[in-house]
């Protein structure tokens, strides 16, 4: 058998694996190519997605896999920020009717690296039509995706007991966060922590984000805003409460939606567990 028709044969049975699968099948195990198999997926086929919600890895679980709706897509970014699905969305020329925007780690910097490499258009038309050039059907990350399958989690909760479960466990979350806050600091990271800047650079980064995302809802979006369910040791600090005060003013006429820790629990204070990822996506979209 030739290599054309190996090649060939090999494309033509991605495609049928593709068609078997859901849209849920994209979280790759491979922590290290998650950002670029998000935004591949979403790349080459934007038109299909109408409802789009795009921030860091703590919104993954808005909602958990499993409870995705039909033409939902969640563009997050390990170590991200939602700017970068948002210019995700302009660079697509994707129309989605609404779009959910993570708003806490807005600060961070947009990946322009990993959106360049995606929207090359000559890596689109080779992505879209030979699949086995995509980074998910790589030998690697297919091997993990066929040894480690997605979890489809269970979202079964007695909401009356999350301030309960609060109470007892908020300790225990603040110590996470203290841990993961100098496990940061000591790689001179600012992953977590809100950067000291002065005011006028923190209020351009404001009217920058403001830019695009006038943008997408230009094009007939309706744009809804989110805070995340964060433990008071990262609200509390006065560096988010000033990043949160200037943001919240600058797109004072959108819709925002809050979330609060002792009604949405989190597994460390950061990201939501399946439960409250999937009572948080039903309150978005009520």
């Amino acid at each position: 058998m030739s290599f054309v028709s190996i090649f060939i044969f090999a494309n033509i049975m991605l495609w049928l694996k593709i068609k078997s699968l859901g849209d849920e099948h994209i979280l790759c195990p491979v922590n290290d190519r998650f950002n670029e198999i998000t935004l591949e997926r979403f790349a080459i086929q934007p038109e299909k997605w109408k409802i789009i919600t795009v921030g860091s890895s703590a919104t993954s679980m808005i909602p958990p896999l499993g409870y995705w709706p039909k033409e939902y897509y969640s563009i997050t970014q390990l170590g991200g920020t939602a700017t970068t699905g948002i210019e995700a969305i302009l660079r697509s020329g994707a129309k989605p009717k609404r779009v959910f925007i993570e708003a806490d780690f807005l600060n961070k910097d947009t990946d322009k690296e990993i959106l360049d490499q995606t929207f090359s258009k000559a890596n689109l038309i080779i992505k879209k039509y030979f699949p086995i050039f995509r980074k998910e059907y790589s030998p690697i990350v297919y091997f993990h995706t066929i040894i480690y399958p997605q979890i489809n989690y269970n979202v079964k909760s007695n909401e009356s007991n999350e301030s309960d479960v609060w109470n007892k466990k908020k300790d225990e979350l603040g110590n996470k966060v203290r841990k993961r806050l100098a496990i940061e600091e000591e790689k001179k990271v600012p992953d977590l922590i809100i950067k000291t800047q002065p005011d006028i650079i923190i209020k351009t980064r404001i009217k920058e984000i403001r830019n695009v995302v006038d943008k997408i809802r230009n094009n007939g979006a309706e744009v809804i805003f989110f805070t995340l369910p964060l433990h008071p040791i990262l609200t509390n600090d006065k560096k988010y409460q000033k990043w949160n005060e200037y943001i919240k003013n600058e797109f004072k006429d959108y819709k925002w939606v809050s979330f609060a820790p002792e009604k949405f629990l989190t597994g460390d204070g950061i990201h939501p567990t399946p439960e409250a990822g999937y009572r948080m996506f039903q309150k978005l979209v009520e």
